[in-house]
């Protein structure tokens, strides 16, 4: 997404934004339950 597309669409943006986040959070969440199951 563009710059121009981003300053026409600002709820577009923040429905990027929320998804990446999801993916960041699931990612951490994956990474640290994994890291749990090795010290157990």
């Amino acid at each position: 997404m563009t710059f121009w597309q981003a300053k026409k669409n600002p709820q577009g943006v923040r429905e990027i934004a929320r998804k990446v986040g999801l993916n960041v959070g699931t990612v951490s969440h994956i990474l640290f339950t994994l890291n749990s199951y090795k010290y157990v």
